[in-house]
């Protein structure tokens, strides 16, 4: 312990003897309520080296790294490493750290164990601390209160931001049922989540020979007649699957109700009536591809008016 407090005093430092603004931006985790001496214990994140510190009191705000054995990491803040503070306003900022850690408050004859709060959610509505009276004195903090009783000095670091229990995951936009006669789809258009707003790039093509529908894949290719022969391709944009919105409430003949974006419908008859609209195509040709003689079509970009995501893939036309 001795050697401990010595390597801290050492490493330690006063920003304001040196008139320096300290911010500490990957600083994560925070003591809720600070004064007089005390410690915290933690274990390292998972991709930190180390575990670094910004004690502020009044105008004076220092830094330091904590001590690590192993990946737990530890600190004393106490008047001879200079890091304890005597007045109201106190402020601890550590980095480096997973949740889970947690700190000590040492008064004139108790100590108080409290845990280090994530700074992400001090921005969260506080609840209120029931009062036990005039006999108990509560000082509010950041996260925490701090309390004590007047006759026999005990203390308690009492945290005023509580978790919530959890929420049932909110069902995905589209349609229930398996899309069948015996369970047809129905639509689900209220209370649920129309997705991560992602989206991909549907391209096709048709067979000369069998007039079927052929989807050109990312870095895929087609050939093209010869002579003056052409081909035609369709690019549109499909959602990922991950929550959809009603096009229409006609069922086709696989029975399956047509969502807005809805990939499963992508090829079949519904195509038309559910892509996503007001989609433009472009792409750069270059002619002459290297050592095919092909028109190299790269890259090609789908915007879609209807929620303003972008898509984007390439394909090769091959000359025969």
């Amino acid at each position: 312990m001795r050697r401990f407090t010595l390597a801290l005093a050492l490493s330690a430092i006063p920003a304001a003897a040196f008139g320096q603004d300290v911010s500490c931006s990957g600083c994560d985790h925070v003591a809720p309520w600070l004064r007089g001496e005390g410690g915290f214990i933690g274990t390292l994140a998972e991709d930190a080296g180390e575990v670094v510190f910004v004690a502020s009191c009044g105008s004076v705000s220092t830094t330091g790294e904590a001590q690590v054995d192993g990946r737990t990491a530890v600190l004393l803040f106490n008047h001879r490493n200079g890091l304890a503070c005597d007045r109201e306003g106190g402020s601890l900022e550590i980095a480096g750290l997973k949740d889970g850690g947690w700190y000590w408050i040492t008064d004139n004859l108790n100590s108080a164990v409290g845990n280090l709060v994530a700074k992400d959610i001090l921005g969260n509505e506080p609840t209120v601390i029931a009062s036990a009276g005039p006999g108990v004195t509560m000082t509010k903090g950041s996260g925490a209160v701090y309390l004590k009783e007047s006759a026999t000095g005990r203390v308690g670091i009492l945290p005023n931001i509580l978790p919530e229990p959890p929420t049932a995951p909110t069902r995905k936009c589209g349609f229930s049922g398996a899309g069948t006669a015996a369970s047809p789809g129905k639509p689900v258009q209220t209370a649920c989540a129309l997705g991560d707003g992602k989206a991909n790039v549907l391209m096709t093509s048709t067979n000369g020979t069998t007039g079927a529908t052929v989807r050109i894949h990312d870095k895929g290719s087609i050939t093209r007649p010869a002579g003056t022969g052409s081909v035609v391709l369709v690019a549109d944009l499909w959602g990922n699957g991950s929550g959809h919105y009603v096009a229409s409430h006609s069922t086709e003949n696989d029975g399956i109700t047509a969502f807005r974006g809805q990939p499963s419908v992508a090829m079949t008859a519904a195509r038309a009536g559910a892509r996503y609209t007001g989609v433009t195509y472009a792409v750069n040709v270059s002619t002459g591809g290297p050592g095919t003689g092909a028109d190299q079509v790269v890259p090609s970009i789908v915007r879609n008016a209807d929620s303003g995501k972008v898509g984007s893939a390439s394909f090769m036309i091959v000359c025969p």
